[in-house]
């Protein structure tokens, strides 16, 4: 009886752990990299990679053209993914040799770092207020309906998949993003394990700047060979709220000079070097794959084509048993026509024997009237 109470005991204690295992999210799912912290779930970088697909697939449909996988493998391979490998002229030997494992890479590294940014905010006790975030969401819903029309705002949310409360709470995230972003700019949150701080460094580098300009005769607002004025400014950072920079960023001003988004990547960067991120090896057939892609839409293509061939099939089998009761039916009917024709040729032999009313006869045989 002990025993069994015992046995009892032990199913009950493994059923909590499973219910409890089952309550975390992630619990027995694959892992695909892990963190000082936390760990990034294969489903996660899946979920980026799919996002990403459709939103390739999108703009192709946008311009009216149509998606293939090859498409995809060229995004992959170029590494279109990923904006400094696009700009950096280091990387132009290795164009077009990029791996879905690369790409792999890139997108956990992206997670991590949204992570640690995530948590950096926390940290740092940065907080906002709920007013900032209704006057944030006032001033993007007369983004949007200054392009449409008023009272379009949330409907123009529920097509892009997403609602008013969701939006209000990545608002709230984006302003947040936008003061610890300041903050790192302005000196006031160091870059994890540099000895120049984030304001010193932006002042040498500006000044460095400034002086190669004055050699070459140059300033910021000097235009290029189109005549078009280079991306700089509009307003400064170091005098605004980070209500006024999320809400500058909304309206497509451009915010942040070149040095100030150079302190940004080196802190993004320090903290993805702090965390000992640990990448583990690639699973085989991942969705994303261009190879796995383009089996699974040979394989739709494939079943469509099978699907339109048996139906034109059907309607070729429908066409003979149409053809066919169309002949029976036409020889029936040319064997009445000719019956009747035979019995109306009787007709008028005796009609033109005959003559008519007035002192005429009509001949039926061809048509003319003596």
């Amino acid at each position: 009886m002990l025993r069994k109470k015992r046995g009892l005991a032990a199913l009950s204690a493994m059923a909590l752990a499973l219910s409890l295992c089952f309550a975390l999210a992630g619990c027995g799912e694959p892992v695909a990299a892990t963190y000082k912290g936390g760990k990034v779930l294969e489903s996660e970088v899946t979920t980026e990679a799919q996002n990403m697909l459709s939103s390739y697939q999108q703009m192709y449909a946008t311009y009216g053209l149509s998606f293939d996988s090859s498409m995809w493998s060229s995004f992959i391979s170029n590494r279109m993914y990923d904006p400094t490998a696009m700009t950096d002229t280091s990387t132009e030997d290795s164009a077009g040799d990029g791996t879905v494992e690369e790409y792999r890479e890139y997108l956990i590294k992206q997670i991590v770092t949204q992570k640690l940014v995530e948590q950096a905010i926390e940290d740092n006790k940065i907080e906002v207020s709920d007013a900032d975030v209704e006057s944030y969401v006032d001033t993007y819903r007369q983004a949007i309906e200054s392009q449409y029309m008023k009272g379009t705002f949330e409907s123009v949310l529920e097509r892009q998949g997403t609602s008013l409360e969701e939006f209000t709470k990545n608002s709230k995230e984006t302003i947040e993003l936008a003061e610890l972003k300041r903050e790192v700019i302005m000196g006031e949150i160091p870059i994890p394990g540099s000895s120049l701080s984030s304001t010193a460094s932006a002042e040498t580098s500006t000044t460095s700047e400034s002086a190669a300009s004055n050699e070459a005769g140059t300033d910021e607002t000097a235009t290029d060979d189109s005549g078009e004025t280079s991306d700089t400014p509009t307003v400064d950072v170091t005098t605004m709220s980070a209500l006024e920079i999320a809400e500058a960023e909304t309206t497509g001003q451009v915010v942040y000079t070149t040095e100030q988004e150079q302190i940004w990547t080196d802190y993004k960067d320090a903290l993805l070097a702090n965390a000992d991120l640990k990448i583990k090896d690639a699973p085989k057939n991942l969705p994303y794959d261009p190879a796995v892609l383009a089996a699974s839409l040979g394989s739709s293509t494939s079943s469509e084509s099978t699907s339109s061939t048996d139906a034109s099939a059907e309607s070729a089998d429908s066409t003979d048993v149409s053809a066919e009761s169309s002949t029976d039916a036409s020889a029936d009917s040319s064997a009445e026509t000719s019956s009747e024709t035979t019995s109306e040729d009787a007709s008028s032999a005796e009609t033109q024997a005959q003559p008519q009313e007035g002192g005429t006869t009509t001949s039926s045989l061809n048509g003319s009237t003596k």
